[in-house]
């Protein structure tokens, strides 16, 4: 393939993929090209692929991907300044593309930026056919975007720990800043995929005295990884009734932090308004598909003077915690089963992640498209 070409996948309609060229753009005073590094996969990834949630307002077509670690190719003097990075440098970039002028953006809080008036405006979320095209970590070569929240990252840790910026960035900023995690807080955290392990992961280091892991029979395995990565206890939901279960752990006296990442599920929500303890906040990340929520009694939360969070995306001081935690090489990510897919097999591994391929032994998937 000629140097001046960038191969990529393109998603035209949920479940269809076609890989097309196209010509790397020309950078100018700002903005960059990357050279992918490498590109991790979560539940969105999933979602666009089978179309499963409206809420996302997906507009195809796409290149998907929106966790990437790349080399800068190429970029403009301006945001060598704002970014603080060079050629040759390796970056992470923010999944969402911030306008940095409304109200929130301007206090920092780019994950919930409303200057665009859009649902999403972020990588893999802008169509394929707005130039300069390359909008989505499925492609040998990504634009980044002016506006973009970009940092440094040590060359030495391993792509595979690397990825894992954006979901680590996702479980602090759910797990400790949203709730206001305490040092001996107990924490539930509902889901055992990748986003669910990290909270575990986080809960644990950031002080908790009791974490608890909780998912499906189908997650087993992934919640085992969880008692190595810092559970103390994992509940199998399709064979206990983990309110009982966890007011049996905690000596009926709940616990002080939930975090929900189960997708489309509305129970563990009506469960966990039993399950928290007084002054305590359930943060809620996993999307619903726009589902009613059954026996969810208010009450209960004014009783116990408790909050309900809704979790939007990675906070930018997460982001950089997250940069931080991977680099100290601290964290126990070598527990982290990840399986690496070449981009021409970009679709098998929506599919592992859609649990469509069943492979229950891993934790991460990865695209590499540059591995050939």
């Amino acid at each position: 393939m000629p140097t001046d070409k960038v191969k990529a996948a393109v998603m035209t309609a949920p479940r269809t993929i076609e890989f097309r060229e196209f010509n790397k753009p020309r950078i100018l005073s700002e903005g960059a090209l990357v050279r992918v590094e490498a590109c991790g996969l979560c539940g969105t990834d999933a979602e666009q692929y089978t179309g499963a949630v409206k809420s996302l307002n997906i507009q195809y077509p796409i290149i998907p991907g929106h966790e990437v670690v790349g080399i800068i190719e190429r970029i403009g003097k301006k945001s060598m300044e704002r970014w603080g990075v060079q050629k040759g440098d390796r970056v992470v970039i923010d999944s969402i593309i911030p306008c940095r002028n409304c109200d929130n953006c301007m206090s920092g809080k780019f994950n919930l930026c409303i200057g665009w008036n859009k649902t999403m405006m972020g990588y893999s979320y802008i169509s394929s056919e707005d130039i300069p095209h390359l909008w989505g970590g499925y492609a040998t070569h990504m634009f980044v975007h002016p506006n973009s929240l970009v940092r440094k990252m040590d060359r030495s840790i391993p792509a595979e720990h690397a990825i894992l910026f954006n979901a680590l960035g996702g479980a602090v900023h759910w797990t400790y800043e949203l709730p206001n995690l305490k040092y001996g807080d107990r924490v539930l955290v509902i889901a055992a995929g990748l986003r669910g392990l990290m909270c575990t992961l986080v809960a644990k280091a950031m002080g908790a005295s009791q974490v608890i892991l909780a998912g499906i029979e189908s997650d087993k395995k992934k919640m085992n990884k969880g008692l190595e990565i810092g559970a103390d206890h994992i509940i199998n939901v399709s064979q206990e009734d983990m309110v009982a279960r966890v007011k049996e752990l905690t000596g009926g006296k709940g616990v002080n932090v939930i975090v929900d990442l189960s997708p489309h599920a509305t129970k563990p929500i009506s469960d966990a308004l039993d399950l928290i303890a007084k002054d305590g906040a359930i943060v809620l990340v996993g999307l619903k598909n726009n589902a009613s929520i059954e026996n969810f009694v208010s009450d209960k939360m004014i009783m116990k003077g408790s909050r309900i969070i809704g979790a939007y995306g990675v906070s930018y001081t997460a982001f950089k915690r997250a940069i931080s935690m991977i680099e100290s090489g601290k964290l126990p990510l070598d527990k982290i089963n990840t399986k690496v897919f070449p981009l021409e097999q970009c679709n098998l591994a929506m599919a592992t992640l859609a649990k469509e391929i069943v492979d229950d032994e891993v934790n991460s998937i990865v695209i590499k498209p540059n591995l050939s």
